[in-house]
């Protein structure tokens, strides 16, 4: 699967081709499985995503006495070692906040965060003049490198597939200068994506940016806490809080009445949270 495929798969494949042995054959069949478990992904939570992949191999576990693992789940093993490590979907995939960086406890790891700031810095490629950092995750233990873009002038935060493919060869052609280097190892996999139909907003600073934008809002008083579907309508710095209505998508809809709009009441019913009570903020996706 290449930058080549064309039609659904292209929305979530871009990358390079995996080296692989006569001896590791069996990788290519599952690198090819393994792309096309990330389009169907993407193509589910609205998100764009590129792959890039250098040497994999598999091999006999250094442990012959340790208990066999799930056949279901997949494994990566390092070039020219034998130790297997766990390839969790879960966590690739899994949700992370806007600003999360967390590089691990290897040195490799704040190379990786070093390479990026330096992409995204201000001697940048023209192209992702919009494009910003919205986390970064390195996971030692499975040697994955988790990438995700934020676009400043996208509606929802969402960059292009040109944004993807543009990041991924600045960042290939930085970390073969790092693999020479022996900066970071050579087996490692990296996934370059948006920051997902249910990204995280930050509260204050990015509440203004998606006024417009349907937000699920967990939020807390004294009875509890609880999580709407809600729209900004304005935010009061001063005060250290937000104001909020319910957003005119179908959970709130229900509400009314099946098959009915909302009513003036709820229309016009406005809840003022501060940003202590405010726990969490998601765009909305209207299922």
């Amino acid at each position: 699967v290449s930058s080549n495929t064309p039609g659904k798969l292209r929305r979530g494949i871009v990358g390079q081709k995996v080296q692989v042995s006569s001896r590791t054959a069996r990788t290519t069949v599952w690198s090819a499985m393994q792309a096309l478990l990330v389009a169907v992904a993407r193509a589910r939570t609205g998100k764009c995503a590129a792959l890039v992949h250098w040497k994999r191999t598999l091999a006999a576990p250094r442990h012959p006495g340790k208990a066999a693992k799930d056949p279901r789940r997949p494994t990566r093993a390092r070039a020219g070692a034998s130790e297997e490590v766990d390839w969790d979907l879960d966590v690739a995939f899994g949700q992370t906040e806007q600003g999360q960086v967390e590089v691990g406890d290897e040195d490799w790891g704040k190379t990786i965060l070093s390479v990026v700031e330096d992409i995204l810095g201000p001697n940048r490629n023209p192209k992702l003049e919009q494009c910003q950092l919205y986390s970064l995750r390195v996971l030692p233990r499975q040697s994955l490198v988790d990438v995700r873009l934020d676009r400043l002038d996208n509606k929802y935060g969402s960059p292009t597939m040109e944004d993807i493919e543009t990041f991924s060869r600045e960042f290939n052609a930085r970390m073969d200068l790092a693999v020479q280097e022996h900066a970071v190892p050579d087996d490692i996999a990296v996934e370059v994506s948006s920051p997902g139909a249910n990204r995280s907003v930050k509260v204050p600073e990015a509440l203004e940016r998606f006024r417009q934008v349907p937000m699920d809002v967990t939020y807390r008083e004294e009875s509890g806490t609880f999580c709407q579907a809600f729209e900004l309508v304005e935010v009061l710095p001063q005060d250290g809080c937000a104001v909020w209505k319910l957003a005119d998508v179908k959970a709130n809809r229900q509400q009314g009445g099946k098959g009915k709009p909302m009513n003036k009441k709820l229309r016009e019913t406005r809840w003022k949270l501060s940003f202590d009570d405010t726990l969490e903020v998601r765009l909305h996706v209207d299922l």
